[in-house]
């Protein structure tokens, strides 16, 4: 997306709503693990402080972090992407309402 100054805005929501997800999701998973940041950050090899940045969006991470935080979850960056996506996402379920709540048409004849 090319970003100009009619668009920027639109931007820099989508980008602080993706870092805050991301973010989100991590601490989930971490906490998960029962690891507290400073020893999940000790085993990706980043300071304490990065990591809190991280877990509540304040820093965007790059796609090499991101593999680094996948991997001390024992997950895939793939993984890791699908499991933010489905957080993101809200979860619809089709429900098919009851048979007597359902009003009849009348028959033509």
């Amino acid at each position: 997306m090319y970003v100009n100054e009619s668009n920027v805005g639109i931007v820099r929501r989508v980008t602080q709503a993706l870092s805050v997800a991301f973010g989100e999701c991590v601490r989930i998973l971490r906490q998960q693990q029962g690891w507290t940041q400073v020893t999940f950050s000790e085993r990706c090899g980043f300071y304490q402080t990065y990591l809190s940045r991280i877990e509540t969006g304040q820093a965007n991470p790059t796609l090499n972090a991101m593999e680094v935080i996948a991997t001390g979850l024992g997950l895939t960056v793939f993984e890791l992407f699908d499991q933010v996506h489905q957080r993101q996402t809200p979860q619809v379920t089709a429900t098919k309402p009851p048979d007597d709540t359902v009003p009849s048409q009348p028959e033509s004849a």
